[in-house]
């Protein structure tokens, strides 16, 4: 019997997952281990197995869509069942597919008579009925129920197998359209084989164009209502865009951009006026306006003789006088990339972020850090790195500093007796922030085997989306990219976020009067203003360079 295949949820705060490659095709034999596709959130990539055998009838999701978890996206069943049955047979409504589950853009029913703009009636006969048949498919779609189980509701269950109940809105973002048979769908979402009804038509008074009610001359059928609208809202003659390239030739919205992209085109005007005398236009495009169509009208006086004079060249356009751009590549945020950059800004928007600068003499550090190198393999100590010991200093001062470790939520300061440092992670994907819970229980051999490790995880995109999340303070360090200062952005609603940068050599003069060269760690602290003074900033840089700069004491307290 056919499976529906839903969006698994990814962990409790997971909404939705962006569908990043599908790894079959409709028509493939897969089994439960088989591999149907690949997702994404905003914190971590993996695979989604199909859990059952079978054919694949249908992928009721494109590559690149945003798709609500526990909604539908394939099915899978015998080679001789039904998708669309099926999906009718949960109340689902099928998606708009075409050979090889093609989808159009506009995910409207294919067969559906469109109505005019006025709303006026049917286009054709008997069409109230398909609407209502629809109307009662897509209400059945959006609340997610099968009409034929007691209650109407679906089972669903949690990320622990726990059962949950699907929300109206959850479903109804990622149920697809209803369709009709042959899954045919022009660009613009319309149904390409039914008559267009036009709104002059119906209204049906003082109505130049005929009784078939076609838009500006063009055969009835010919064009989607949305490029009919497209082309009077842009002095566009439909009989002048010539063949369309949707189905069976019809012209829509894409055929009209065309048509204004390829040049000045006389406007439609007022019905019964003839612009095929009026010169290239004065309005924006070369279209021909109102100012244009009265020049053309209006009775043409003899000229007076005027001396003749050189005439200066014509002003180029601004396209033309503009130089040339260059090529460029253009890709849409999404995923990762796409929830980073709404974070940015809403940390930013939401929070009196302000950063203050210190540093340390790292010479305690470089020398713990030799001795660790250098230490036996068995004790474990000769991986942690100058990163480790920095991360395991600032988790011991955070104890004494709590505003600090806190969270900013609704005007209430949440501040946390344990500290759950978040280590942010340069992945291909993006930054990620993994979370060491109760990182100031650990010991610095401990935190530093559990920073590799999850930084590993991050980086190959199978981390855990629960451990991705709950951090009370940050830790980012470009030391390795010999970066001096910087300014990192608060995580909200944490209220602090601690920079690392490199270290570097600093002149010095010692008591004795002597000059010498020091090296030193400088550090970027970046904390909400609305809760953490300057005062209170100051005094967490101040213990954490003394931690530093005694960072053999720090390790052993």
């Amino acid at each position: 019997m056919a499976q529906i295949i839903v969006m698994p949820a990814l962990g409790n705060t997971v909404e939705s997952c962006l569908m990043s490659v599908w790894s079959v095709s409709v028509g493939d034999t897969v089994d439960e281990d088989t591999n149907l596709c690949e997702i994404e959130t905003d914190k971590s990539t993996m695979d989604v197995p199909a859990g059952v055998s079978g054919t694949v009838l249908a992928l009721l999701v494109e590559e690149g869509d945003d798709v609500p978890v526990k909604s539908p996206i394939a099915v899978v069943g015998g080679a001789d069942e039904n998708a669309e049955a099926v999906l009718a047979e949960h109340g689902l409504a099928p998606q708009a597919t075409g050979e090889g589950g093609e989808v159009d853009e506009g995910g409207e029913d294919d067969l559906t008579p469109s109505a005019d703009e006025s709303g006026s009636g049917s286009a054709t006969s008997g069409s109230s009925d398909s609407s209502s048949s629809n109307s009662t498919a897509a209400r059945s779609a959006a609340s997610g129920r099968d009409s034929n189980r007691p209650g109407g509701s679906e089972t669903r269950t949690d990320a622990h197998g726990a059962p949950a109940e699907a929300s109206d809105e959850e479903l109804a973002a990622g149920v697809p359209e209803v369709t009709g048979e042959g899954g045919e769908v022009d660009e613009d979402g319309e149904d390409p084989l039914a008559p267009s009804v036009d709104a002059d038509a119906t209204q049906g008074s003082g109505s130049t164009q005929g009784s078939s009610g076609s838009a500006a001359g063009a055969p009835s059928g010919a064009a989607s209502p949305r490029a009919r609208h497209r082309a009077e809202a842009e002095g566009v003659r439909l009989e002048n865009v010539g063949e369309g390239t949707g189905p069976h030739g019809r012209i829509i919205e894409r055929d009209v951009e065309a048509a204004l992209a390829a040049g000045p085109r006389p406007t439609a005007g007022t019905k019964g006026e003839d612009l095929s005398g009026v010169a290239q236009g004065t309005a924006i495009g070369g279209r021909v306006g109102q100012a244009d169509l009265a020049a053309s009208t209006a009775p043409t006086q003899p000229a007076a003789p005027q001396p003749a004079k050189q005439q200066p060249a014509a002003p180029q356009s601004a396209a033309q006088a503009a130089p040339a751009a260059g090529e460029y590549t253009e890709t849409p945020l999404k995923g990762v990339r796409k929830i980073i950059a709404e974070r940015m800004i809403n940390a930013l928007a939401t929070s009196a972020q302000l950063s203050y600068d210190a540093s340390a003499d790292a010479a305690g550090l470089l020398a713990l850090r030799k001795k660790f190198k250098a230490s036996p393999p068995k004790l474990g100590y000769n991986g942690i790195t100058l990163g480790d010991l920095v991360c395991f200093a600032t988790v011991q001062v955070l104890r004494n500093h709590a505003n600090l470790n806190a969270h900013l939520v609704d005007g209430a300061l949440r501040t946390f007796t344990p500290v759950h440092l978040g280590l942010a992670v340069d992945t291909p994907r993006g930054l990620l922030v993994p979370t060491i819970r109760n990182a100031d229980a650990l010991s610095v051999r401990t935190l530093s085997d559990t920073t590799k490790e999850l930084a590993g995880q991050a980086r190959e995109g199978k981390i855990d989306p629960a451990l991705l999340s709950g951090a009370t303070f940050t830790v980012s360090n470009l030391g390795s990219f010999g970066i001096e200062s910087f300014t990192p952005i608060v995580n909200v609603p944490q209220t602090g976020i601690l920079g690392v940068n490199t270290i570097t050599h600093h002149a010095v003069l010692s008591d004795d009067g002597t000059v010498g060269v020091q090296q030193r760690i400088s550090f970027s602290l970046t904390a909400d203003h609305q809760v953490v003074d300057g005062a209170d900033a100051g005094r967490f840089l101040a213990d954490l360079v003394r931690a530093i700069e005694h960072i053999d004491l720090t390790v052993l307290g």
